[in-house]
């Protein structure tokens, strides 16, 4: 009788372990993608993989006949 509680309770245990851990883990490399809309808007850097932790430079620059307010 008490197997048949245990049992349960053990593979409920770990699942719940697994989802914890698996949650915990991150990818060692991001891919950072930017995209301009419209497309005539401007030019866009910094695209590309990055490190986990690692600090990101992107520069926007306005196209003819825009600029950035604010």
């Amino acid at each position: 009788m008490l197997s048949k509680v245990l049992v349960p309770l053990f593979f409920i245990f770990m699942l719940s372990f697994m989802v914890n851990f698996l949650a915990g883990c991150a990818p060692d490399e991001y891919q950072v993608n930017l995209t301009v809309d419209p497309e005539e808007a401007g030019e866009i850097t910094g695209e590309g993989a990055s490190r986990a932790g690692e600090e990101v430079m992107v520069k926007a620059s306005p196209g003819e006949k825009y600029e950035f307010v604010k």
